[in-house]
């Protein structure tokens, strides 16, 4: 602290230092003042400088981010990797089922016990020759009458003349029914 009356400082008083009196003229606190304030002349360096650090700043959060999502996608890649594998032995832990299900010697054990099954006797196949039926000629037969007038609905009706022109008018009247 600077006395008021003759600018010596309070420690220097205590020190038993002798007073000495203030210089006129800027001082080094004074200097050290200067410096810390901006010039104008200073001031587009000074945002280059921030700019310049806040580009570099970005750039690095950038790699790390960049770094991070390698990372992410590597686990992801090993964890679908270890799905295909497991995939690929349970299909072929299936195919091994499919073949032990699907051999003859098993069918016929199931066939013989399940099932009651035995195995088919020795036989022998003979061709008998057949005649062919000589056609005579026939007249053509009238075309179909309905012997009864059609009940029960368009259905019924509908199932009795498919039946008569297939089986022909003498089935319809030896199954009246129909």
């Amino acid at each position: 602290m600077m006395s008021p009356v003759d600018g010596t400082s309070a420690r220097s008083l205590l020190r038993g230092a002798s007073a000495v009196p203030a210089r006129s003229g800027p001082t080094a606190g004074d200097q050290v003042r200067a410096r810390g304030r901006l010039r104008v002349a200073d001031r587009p360096r000074l945002v280059r400088v921030v700019a310049s650090v806040a580009v570099l700043v970005g750039l690095a959060l950038l790699m790390v981010y960049q770094y991070a999502e390698i990372a992410r996608v590597g686990y992801r890649l090993a964890a679908v990797q270890r799905e295909a594998e497991r995939l690929d032995q349970d299909n072929e832990l299936l195919r091994v089922t499919v073949a032990r299900l699907e051999s003859p010697a098993r069918i016929d054990a199931i066939a013989r016990t399940r099932l009651g099954m035995v195995q088919p006797q020795q036989f022998a196949l003979a061709s008998v020759p057949v005649p062919t039926p000589t056609v005579e000629a026939q007249p053509s037969p009238a075309p179909p009458v309905l012997a009864k007038p059609v009940s029960g609905g368009f259905w019924v009706g509908l199932g009795r003349l498919i039946f008569q022109a297939v089986a022909g008018p003498r089935a319809v009247e030896a199954h009246p029914e129909r």
